[in-house]
């Protein structure tokens, strides 16, 4: 957050492209982190039937900023020439400097482990650890394990989730770069364009939390992906050939909460509990898995800068198709590794009564080498 925050008020001091991108990509590199890091974070305390609602609070957020924030940074646009900046450089500065400050207070304000938390009491920070090992979760393990790593690299259900998630990533990023170019082709004012871009991210936001609640209620992840993925690629379908300007709108809050909607379902799906995460056993495993899966998911966003050209404009037809495709690609690769995951939990059930249950050195198997272990689909 520090860095990130640094990189952003410093945007307020270029002067030419190469120095914009420069300082634009270095703003990348230090937010690349952020979002898988604060996800992994949150697997150190809570289970894995717990982790898809505490995920949806924290993505409503991005969302929820995504719905003010046109609106505020053309506030703040009007600071042009107090003390001598202009209104964009104010936009930077003022989105920068507390981002960097808040990191700063991150640092001494929240612990690292339940372990380590000062604002529990001693029974507190034994039950908090001990409800995480009911997960086979060692809340406190630091070590990097090379098996591991190589283990999730090569693990085809990770790739299964990588694929799907690029198809959420595309409709998102896109819709996030150009609802309000979409919302001027219905006959807005540019200003009001961007204000009428807060009610799809507003109902996303909802959508997004209700999906966390319901799939840790129903400790059900596959089928909430691919229930976002039908509606938002029903939605850009329909969006592609619909013509009236009330039911474009219309169509586009629904295709936003569809695809916003997917995000902690599918990502819950993959991280880690710490030791053992909802499929991904092992710290390094988890970690690892995570930062694959964003990394991989995060292409979707330079893909999502060319869906939507000017030359396709009003109607916008080739890039809602774009993005109901990608969308029902994410169906499609949610149901593969849902089938393949029932496989494997149908072959672990008919080999547990023969199964071993302790390690050659006489341990007992924990996680996914548990016989009694099943992955959660």
């Amino acid at each position: 957050m520090v860095s990130w925050g640094i990189c952003a008020a410093c945007l307020a001091a270029v002067n030419n492209f190469a120095s914009l991108f420069i300082v634009r990509c270095l703003l990348g590199v230090m937010e690349a982190g952020l979002f898988p890091g604060v996800l992994f974070y949150l697997s150190f305390w809570y289970r894995k039937h717990e982790l898809a609602r505490r995920m949806s609070w924290f993505f409503a957020a991005a969302s929820g900023a995504g719905a003010f924030g046109g609106v505020l940074a053309f506030g703040i646009a009007q600071m042009g020439g107090v003390l001598g900046l202009k209104g964009w450089q104010w936009v930077f500065l003022i989105e920068g400097i507390p981002t960097a400050l808040f990191g700063i207070a991150t640092w001494f304000v929240l612990p690292d482990f339940p372990s380590t938390a000062k604002f529990l009491t001693e029974d507190e920070r034994k039950l908090a650890t001990a409800r995480l090992k009911l997960d086979h979760v060692d809340a406190d393990e630091k070590e990097f394990s090379w098996p591991q790593f190589k283990a999730t690299v090569t693990d085809i259900k990770v790739w299964g989730w990588m694929f799907a998630y690029i198809g959420v990533l595309v409709p998102l990023y896109s819709l996030s770069f150009f609802i309000p170019s979409i919302n001027k082709s219905l006959g807005f004012t540019s200003l009001q364009a961007q204000a009428m871009s807060s009610p799809p991210f507003l109902a996303a936001c909802v959508a997004s939390i209700g999906a966390g609640f319901s799939s840790d209620y129903f400790k059900d992840r596959s089928s909430h992906v691919m229930t976002g993925a039908a509606v938002s690629s029903i939605g850009f379908f329909l969006l592609s050939v619909v013509r009236s300007a009330p039911a474009l709108y219309a169509l586009t809050i629904i295709s936003a909460m569809g695809t916003f909607m997917m995000v902690p379902c599918i990502l819950s799906w993959v991280i880690c509990v710490n030791q053992v995460s909802n499929n991904m056993n092992g710290s390094t495993r988890g970690a690892t898995a995570m930062a694959m899966v964003v990394g991989f998911g995060n292409i979707g966003g330079v893909i999502a800068g060319q869906v939507y050209r000017s030359t396709d404009a009003p109607t916008y037809q080739l890039g809602h198709t774009i993005n109901g495709g990608f969308a029902a690609w994410a169906f499609v690769w949610a149901l593969i590794v849902r089938l393949h995951l029932a496989n494997l939990n149908k072959k672990r059930a008919a080999a547990e009564s023969t199964a071993p249950t302790k390690s050659e050195d006489g341990n007992l198997l924990i996680g996914d080498e548990d016989p009694k272990f099943r992955y959660q689909l």
